[in-house]
């Protein structure tokens, strides 16, 4: 569905939006708490739009019946998964269809009813269109598909709680401006922040996961409430950015009236 697909794809296009607008305001000169201020109220604002938006929008009914789904491929077509192939007898669309497997080391096996165990019809293995991406880009892809799915839980949890998670990580990346200042090759510091970004990527997949949340309330002794346990340790992270952004500016200031 295309409301779900821009609901994946929100995670990544915050992560990167944030870190192409931070390196154009630090090679702009344009002031930390502007840049700050504007970024956060901006992907606050399109992220709880698109999110609210979308659950509003997923329930209203379709005003038209669904059609069957469409299918690739006449009678004849092959399939493979790993060294199994099968050959479909008749249209791919006919799930029970006639089949011929063939299993290295075996004769073929042909198939007039596909059943397996429980009198299941065997399902016919997915058509790759792609090589196989490498691992670091298949770990990226998961653990935005996995903040995108704790957005979607957070939203019918409540809107509270969607708001608070979303201002804590969109304030604490908005925060890591410095890191763009790191050095006088803007590309190096692209670099670095995006490194850095991808590390806030995994350390909200491992926040959200079961096992932390456990950890943490047992911690806390529900001193806290478990939905506002993750926000509070980002926007603690991203309040200690700031003051550290705030004292080395200040710094910067002194030396120069020294100078």
């Amino acid at each position: 569905m295309f409301l779900d697909s821009v609901k994946k794809s929100i995670p990544f296009t915050i992560y990167l939006t944030v870190l192409l607008t931070l390196s154009y305001s630090v090679r702009r000169k344009i002031s930390a708490p502007v840049t700050i201020i504007a970024v956060f109220a901006l992907s606050l604002g399109l992220t709880a739009a698109v999110f609210i938006g979308g659950r509003d929008i997923s329930g209203i009914p379709p005003n038209q019946t669904v059609t069957d789904p469409k299918t690739l491929g006449e009678p004849g077509l092959m399939l493979s998964e790993g060294p199994i192939t099968m050959v479909l007898l008749e249209s791919p669309a006919k799930a029970d269809g006639a089949r011929v497997v063939a299993i290295p080391g075996q004769p073929l096996l042909y198939q007039a009813v596909p059943r397996g165990p429980g009198n299941t019809i065997l399902p016919l293995p997915a058509a790759s269109f792609s090589n196989e991406a490498p691992y670091f880009l298949k770990s990226i892809i998961l653990d935005f598909s996995l903040v995108a799915d704790n957005y979607e839980t957070l939203v019918n949890q409540g809107i509270l709680h969607f708001i608070l998670y979303a201002a804590a990580v969109i304030l604490l990346l908005s925060s890591l401006r410095f890191l763009f200042e790191m050095s006088v090759w803007p590309l190096a510091n692209l670099f670095l922040g995006a490194l850095v970004f991808r590390g806030i990527v995994a350390f909200e997949t491992a926040l959200n996961s079961r096992e932390v949340r456990e950890l943490l309330t047992g911690f806390t002794r529900d001193r806290i409430p478990s939905f506002a346990l993750g926000p509070s340790i980002l926007a603690v992270f991203a309040l200690l950015i700031i003051l550290y952004t705030i004292l080395v500016h200040i710094a910067r200031g002194k030396k120069a009236d020294n100078g």
